[in-house]
């Protein structure tokens, strides 16, 4: 790897980060991805509001428009953050429903 410098493209950066086992690992990311940049606190939500937007994607998975806005304002959420949401819990259904599916079937799943 000593000779990476002379293979990394212009417009790459090199980023080396020390692994759990005391070695060093050298990534190559595009020098236009800003990496020093802060990242956007996660949004954190409360019980009730959890409990309101399972209620409400149970009952309309698919919430647009106006009945996306109000339940924001509802919640005192972005519309993005109640969207965002719905996502997650559409992506987190199917993979438990793909899950089981594989169970059934004697097959083992690997989920990121």
């Amino acid at each position: 790897m000593d000779n990476m410098a002379a293979d990394i493209p212009e417009y790459c950066q090199v980023l080396e980060i020390a692994a759990a086992d005391g070695s060093i690992k050298k990534l190559i990311f595009p020098k236009a991805l800003d990496l020093n940049r802060p990242k956007r606190p996660r949004t954190t939500f409360s019980k009730e509001q959890l409990i309101i937007l399972k209620r409400e994607f149970d009952r309309n998975p698919y919430l647009i428009g106006q009945e996306r806005k109000e339940l924001a304002k509802k919640l005192e959420l972005t519309e993005t953050q109640a969207k965002f949401y719905g996502i997650f819990f559409i992506t987190n259904e199917i993979i438990f429903i793909l899950g089981k599916t594989l169970n059934q079937n004697g097959m083992s799943r690997t989920v990121p």
